[in-house]
């Protein structure tokens, strides 16, 4: 018996990890069936100090691999991933007639130095230039913004009382979610809005391009109630597939770690799934 008994735990042990193994196999392939796969990030956020979620959503199998799913509805300021529904707006109303439309500069001196510029929209959108978009949003006034957010269903819909700050301030907000939804309905181009629109919206959107894939996205980084959002949000295509992602990070006191996680967590993802090469 005492040669015997540890085997015949060492044999419950094993008989038990199996079970546990095929469970979790079956649980993952009728995950898979049903639509949505569970991505271990665990790791890979903590090495950057942030918590966070991310969804990766393959569009030929109509398939999301979701990290965190218990954050994805969660609501967060977009910051200046607004600025593709913002471009759209302008582009739709005529306050911008297309990607050259240039603002003049006031003269302010600001932090970034790429802003201190006369500036168009191409150049706002890949700089990420405040102060164009503000002004644009001015220029479009209270009214047609809250129709446009209604028409185009985009987050809580919510302009505050300030034309030129409720994407900043945490009066409009918006989640993974819903993100993924308003990105999807783009690259479908099941959004009413006119064909030039969606070509310069293309045109402008270009983040990463080589000669085996091609990404167009928008980054964000904002602070509500002293914690620091930050967003990478867009679409990856290859020459086999389309995958559109969201990835939604939040930290307090932020420092350069913060800004490099939001995308180098989106390139760790899309190497550990084989979208792009290591």
């Amino acid at each position: 018996m005492s040669i015997n008994y540890p085997i015949s735990i060492a044999v419950f042990l094993l008989f038990l990890v199996s079970c546990a193994c095929e469970s979790d196999e079956k649980n993952n392939e009728e995950a898979a069936e049903n639509g949505t796969i569970t991505l271990n990030l665990d790791s890979l956020y903590d090495s950057y100090e942030v918590e966070g979620s991310f969804i990766l959503f393959d569009l030929e199998n109509d398939r999301k691999s979701i990290y965190n799913e218990t954050q994805i509805h969660s609501k967060f300021t977009p910051a200046s991933t607004f600025k593709i529904c913002n471009s759209i707006i302008a582009l739709e109303t005529g306050v911008v007639s297309d990607e050259n439309f240039i603002i003049k500069w006031d003269s302010l001196e600001r932090q970034v130095s790429s802003w201190n510029q006369d500036t168009d929209l191409s150049m706002a959108y890949t700089n990420s230039t405040v102060w164009y978009y503000q002004e644009v949003a001015r220029q479009i006034g209270a009214n047609d913004m809250q129709l446009w957010l209604n028409k185009l269903d985009y987050g809580n819909k919510n302009i505050g009382k300030e034309i030129d700050q409720f994407w900043l301030n945490g009066d409009l907000e918006v989640s993974p979610m819903q993100q993924i939804n308003f990105l999807e309905r783009i690259l479908n181009r099941e959004l009413d809005i006119a064909d030039r629109t969606y070509e310069i919206l293309d045109n402008i959107m270009t983040y990463d391009s080589t000669n085996t894939y091609e990404i167009k996205g928008k980054t964000g980084w904002g602070v509500v109630a002293d914690k620091d959002i930050g967003w990478f949000i867009g679409w990856i295509e290859t020459d086999k597939k389309k995958y559109i992602f969201v990835n939604c990070i939040q930290s307090t006191g932020a420092n350069d770690q913060f800004v490099k996680a939001r995308i180098d967590i989106v390139y760790q993802v899309f190497r550990e799934n084989g979208i792009i090469a290591e």
